[in-house]
C-alpha cells in the first residue's frame, strides 16, 4: 500500500503551489496578449470571463501536478 504523507511529499507540494502563483500571473499575461493581438498600438488589461477562468485554472492544476511529479520523481535520482 502506498503510504502518502505531506512530510514525504513535501517537494510536490511546494512545487505545485510555486507553479500556480507564477503561471497564474503568466496565464493572464498571456490572455491579454492573445486579446490584443490585433490591436499593435494599444495594449490593454482585460479581465478573462469566469469560462476563462475555469479553463486556465484547469490547465494549471493539471500541469501542476504533472511538473510537481516529475520534480519529485526526478529528485530521487539526483
Amino acid at each position: 500500500m502506498y503510504d502518502f504523507t505531506l512530510k514525504k511529499h513535501h517537494i510536490l507540494i511546494i512545487s505545485m503551489m510555486v507553479f500556480v502563483v507564477l503561471n497564474l500571473i503568466e496565464n493572464y499575461l498571456h490572455y491579454n496578449v492573445g486579446r490584443n493581438a490585433t490591436n499593435e498600438k494599444n495594449f490593454i488589461l482585460h479581465y478573462p470571463s469566469v469560462k476563462d477562468w475555469i479553463l486556465i485554472a484547469l490547465f494549471m492544476v493539471l500541469f501542476a501536478f504533472l511538473q510537481g511529479f516529475f520534480t519529485e520523481y526526478f529528485s530521487d535520482y539526483y
